[in-house]
């Protein structure tokens, strides 16, 4: 893998990890943005997906997972984006909120600890380990908000996933 520079003493990443993820169901609210607009999209998102899961009284299984990717035929700069929760089987959709089961994942996966602001080079690290080991990335990138005290905690625990092709 090529060198980055080391963690600073308020970040941390794990090493990359190719695994199979479980199959979930999922409760999620959804929808499309230039790459430049996703942030403001996702604070919209989230916002959608605590209301839904409060007026549903909804109880997620797990933390928020984001799911994500480039929609080509659209262009390459425009993007899904997914904010949802693991449910429980069977959990009707519901206040703008839609359902599905998802499979198996195959992907590789790293963990990461600290704020937001070395989001890009999780990414950065993430997309060089899989070059570095031969492998190709997919379609679908996932992030799993494992503990979330704000965008500037050091706090944080994040696992970035990127399927494999």
């Amino acid at each position: 893998m090529p060198t980055l520079p080391p963690a600073g003493p308020d970040h941390f990443f794990g090493e990359l990890r190719v695994q199979t993820w479980r199959p979930f169901t999922y409760f999620y609210v959804g929808d499309t943005a230039p790459l430049a607009d996703l942030d403001p999209l996702l604070d919209r998102l989230m916002a959608q997906l605590g209301a839904a899961c409060d007026a549903a009284a909804v109880r997620p299984l797990g933390p928020v997972v984001l799911r994500y990717g480039a929609q080509p035929e659209r262009g390459a700069e425009v993007w899904w984006l997914q904010a949802g929760c693991p449910v429980a089987p069977g959990t009707p959709a519901s206040h703008g909120a839609a359902v599905c089961d998802l499979p198996a994942f195959h992907c590789a996966a790293m963990l990461y600890w600290g704020s937001l602001a070395h989001m890009g080079e999780l990414h950065t690290r993430l997309t060089e380990g899989l070059r570095a080991q031969g492998l190709r990335a997919g379609a679908e990138g996932r992030e799993w908000y494992l503990c979330f005290e704000g965008d500037a905690s050091p706090n944080n625990v994040i696992m970035l996933q990127r399927g494999l092709a």
